[in-house]
């Protein structure tokens, strides 16, 4: 999952992404919403590791 902080500094707008590869998750007690990668890359997006 990529989230908003994950996308910070990048010249990305995340409202470009496709609605339905948004989700939401939970990381230490907090709910966490962002993009699943697998769904972005099967619509065509590359994803870089850093």
């Amino acid at each position: 999952m990529v989230d908003g902080d994950c996308l910070d500094g990048y010249p990305v707008l995340a409202r470009s992404f496709p609605a339905d590869c948004a989700v939401t998750g939970s990381d230490a007690g907090q709910v966490t919403t962002g993009y699943d990668t697998q769904c972005l890359r099967g619509r065509g997006y590359r994803i870089a590791v850093r």
